[in-house]
């Protein structure tokens, strides 16, 4: 993975796995945060993937073949809120801010990834954040008798 001999934690905090071409594929998702005193970790920027090889049976039952990484996933997420493409507003969740060096990634403003997981559709991925802590805007309201969608 290209890891430096100083300073090489990754920090992963996620998995998930789905199927591409009948073949069991695992992501593997780094924090992406600044370290908690507030430095920039660059190592912490991975997203990569494995191919999971075997049928349960044999030694080893299992094995992981490393496929590649995408290191601009961070780069990505801000731009997408610097850019308004969710619709709220440039900035409007201060991701930007919140990757600048001397923000702790246990600060509420800080930028933190702990969750990866997929959609049903298998292509859809779906990313957790411990931070930033953001208000996202109401839902409208619905009358009473409308039914609860879960």
């Amino acid at each position: 993975m290209n890891l430096p001999t100083s300073n090489d934690e990754v920090d992963m905090e996620a998995m998930a796995m789905n199927v591409v071409n009948g073949t069991n594929r695992i992501y593997w998702l780094g924090s992406h945060s600044n370290s908690k005193s507030g430095n920039v970790h660059p190592n912490r920027f991975r997203l990569f993937a494995t191919r999971v090889n075997g049928s349960g049976t044999g030694s080893p039952p299992y094995s992981l073949t490393y496929i590649g990484r995408y290191d601009q996933l961070r780069t990505d997420i801000c731009n997408w809120d610097r850019n308004n493409l969710h619709g709220l507003g440039s900035n409007y969740f201060g991701l930007v801010a919140s990757t600048n060096n001397g923000f702790s990634s246990e600060d509420v403003a800080g930028f933190n990834i702990e969750g990866l997981c997929f959609a049903p559709d298998g292509t859809t991925a779906y990313i957790g954040f411990r931070a930033p802590a953001s208000m996202l805007p109401a839902p409208p309201p619905r009358p009473r008798s409308a039914p609860t969608p879960w």
